[in-house]
């Protein structure tokens, strides 16, 4: 039973380290889409005066 509960021990402890890391990795990806949001809004509010206003509505006109 000890070398059943020493491999039991074991396979916990490196499920709460992948567990941790996938934690940390999850919290990166949240802080990485975050920050390409505020880029991409903020690229869009700056150059949305320069494309004219059908383009944003997703509307086909003929010029």
């Amino acid at each position: 039973m000890d070398k059943q509960s020493d491999d039991i021990n074991q396979l916990d402890n490196i499920i709460s380290i992948k567990n941790t890391r996938l934690e940390h990795d999850m919290e990166t990806l949240k802080e990485q889409i975050k920050t390409n949001l505020e880029a991409a809004s903020s690229s869009y509010d700056k150059n949305r005066k320069y494309v004219p206003e059908y383009i944003f509505r997703n509307e086909r006109k003929e010029l």
